[in-house]
C-alpha cells in the first residue's frame, strides 16, 4: 500500500496533469516539482492544484476504478468504474465508490438498529 500519493491537476477543469505514488511518507515540494516536471512548468503556476492523499486514501477506488479528474469544488478525486454490463464503458460517479459504500453501511446499520428496537418493543408488548 502507498503511503503518499500526490496528484497535480488543473485548478479550473480538474484535469489530471501528473500523479505519483510513494511507499514512504514525505512532504511534497510544489516548487521543486514545478521546476522539474515539463507537464507542470509549461503552465502558469497559479493554474495548478495539488491534492495529497495519505495512508492509502481511496485505495479501493484506485484498485477498482480509474482516476478521471479532481472535482475542483470538493477537491475529491472523481473515478470511473467499468460498467459490468458493458465492460468497454466507464461509469463515472459523483463521489468515490468507497465513500458511497461507507454511507450505505452506516445507513444499513442504523436501519438494523431501528428494526431491532421495533421488534423488541413488539415482542415485549410495548406496542
Amino acid at each position: 500500500m502507498y503511503k503518499v500519493m500526490k496528484i497535480y491537476y488543473d485548478n479550473a477543469t480538474g484535469e489530471i496533469l501528473h500523479q505519483s505514488s510513494y511507499r514512504y511518507d514525505f512532504e511534497p515540494n510544489f516548487d521543486d516539482d514545478y521546476e522539474k516536471m515539463l507537464t507542470l512548468n509549461n503552465r502558469v503556476k497559479e493554474s495548478i492544484g495539488l491534492l495529497i492523499l495519505r495512508d492509502g486514501a481511496y485505495a479501493e477506488d484506485f484498485q477498482e476504478g480509474t482516476l478521471i479528474k479532481i472535482d475542483v469544488e470538493t477537491l475529491k478525486p472523481v473515478f470511473g468504474y467499468l460498467d459490468p454490463e458493458n465492460p468497454e464503458e466507464l461509469i463515472i460517479t459523483s463521489e468515490p465508490m468507497s465513500e458511497k459504500i461507507k454511507k450505505l453501511e452506516i445507513s444499513q446499520a442504523q436501519t438494523n438498529t431501528t428494526l431491532l428496537e421495533f421488534m423488541e418493543a413488539v415482542l415485549l408488548g410495548g406496542m
